[in-house]
């Protein structure tokens, strides 16, 4: 195992500046995405979704009337600012919070809406949407077996093929409010549900189900506040499925993980590589690390540690992340570097001895409080990072940028 710590602040984040070196060349801002009218006044790049020259951006507090959230997509190959494709169902109610999570996969995009009333105030609900020519059409209405308040189905999704995992982090499981993930699997009858998900061990509150990826027939679920000994330090569980059976098959906390750092708060799996996100909170001194761990005969193993020097309790770096191959990208939200929480995303690269910093991510406009790195996505040559409270004309509406790796 090989463990590369940063060593210089400005190796990582090149301020003023969109473009980060890296290994394989630069990566430049080509494009600002933005929400397209009516204007509602909300958190628009709340969560993002990438696959191929599809763009998914939800905006879970846009508002006509009242707030219910709305879902806009963009192809990546048109010049255009604006989405293609900008809709909400008609059946949203004011807090629905939809848009909150997306999953999407060639013509097959999910997106929830944690907060809906589906048998219980705040149980949750996620729409699956198929796209036919021009055309996104509702092929899907998912709601919970098992609703409670609060439970917040829809609070993660990952989709691969024809499986889709729904998070639930505050369902009672295995424990009260210990949380769940269902597991859907699409057949020539429509989506359908193939399993619960709950932790051996359980919990009470340890919300199981905060976040989830999926590979084929591997399913990765983290609960960051399952306890580690004695502490809430976080921990993740794999699942793995032979036919129509999920079976849990490991469980494990990062050994020099740190009370109250939320190990798991993101993930983004890609084959045998695992990227994990432990962003803290404003209450501990921990100032958030990421960390990429493989999949080898023995388990998971810790391929590199990664932290930045400048960060500080409350920046949430690793809040976000996106692994493909042998790039990184982290979020840190509330990172003030080029202005008082403007948000900052940094690029690691594989170099084939560790995981080394190879520059920072910064857009040509940062914003007070904007955000920047509340969700990355990356896919080929493409990084999209978001900032949902970045000023528009007079507000804060929010915004995607897209990189290019030259």
């Amino acid at each position: 195992m090989r463990t590369t710590i940063s060593s210089a602040t400005a190796s990582l984040l090149l301020a003023a500046l969109a473009v980060a070196q890296t290994a394989g060349g630069q990566a430049l801002q080509v494009q600002k995405l933005i929400p397209g009218p009516p204007f509602g006044g909300g958190t628009f790049g709340h969560a993002s979704a990438l696959d191929g020259d599809l763009l998914a951006v939800g905006e879970p507090a846009f508002s006509r009337f009242a707030i219910v959230g709305r879902l806009s997509v963009f192809e990546l190959t048109s010049a255009s600012r604006l989405p293609r494709w900008s809709f909400s169902p008609d059946a949203l109610v004011e807090g629905d919070f939809f848009g909150g999570e997306l999953a999407l996969r060639g013509d097959v995009l999910a997106v929830s809406a944690m907060n809906r009333d589906s048998g219980a105030p705040g149980s949750g609900a996620v729409w699956v949407f198929e796209r036919t020519g021009e055309t996104w059409d509702e092929a899907a209405y998912l709601t919970p077996t098992h609703p409670g308040i609060g439970a917040q189905f829809g609070h993660a999704l990952a989709l691969f093929g024809d499986t889709l995992l729904v998070g639930a982090r505050s369902e009672d499981g295995s424990a009260t409010q210990s949380g769940a993930v269902y597991v859907y699997r699409r057949l020539t009858s429509g989506w359908t549900l193939e399993a619960r998900l709950v932790p051996a061990d359980g919990g009470i509150d340890v919300k199981f189900g905060w976040d989830v990826a999926l590979d084929r027939d591997r399913a990765l679920v983290s609960a960051i506040d399952a306890f580690w000994g004695a502490q809430r330090n976080g921990a993740l569980y794999e699942f793995t499925r032979s036919g129509s059976t999920w079976t849990q098959t490991d469980r494990w906390c990062d050994p020099l993980s740190e009370p109250g750092e939320h190990f798991g708060y993101s993930l983004s799996l890609d084959g045998d590589h695992l990227a994990i996100g432990a962003s803290g909170n404003m209450s501990t001194s921990f100032g958030g690390r990421a960390s990429v761990w493989r999949k080898t005969a023995a388990g998971w193993t810790a391929e590199g540690r990664l932290r930045v020097r400048d960060n500080q309790p409350g920046d949430y770096f690793a809040c976000s992340v996106g692994l493909r191959g042998t790039t990184l990208v982290v979020g840190a939200a509330m990172h003030s570097e080029v202005s008082i929480q403007s948000g900052a995303a940094y690029v690691f690269r594989f170099d084939g001895n560790g995981w080394a910093p190879r520059g920072g991510l910064v857009p040509t406009d940062p914003n007070w409080a904007g955000g920047f790195g509340t969700s990355v996505a990356l896919d080929g040559e493409r990084v999209i990072v978001a900032a949902p409270h970045a000023h528009l004309p007079q507000n804060h509406y929010g915004a995607a940028y897209v990189f290019r790796w030259l």
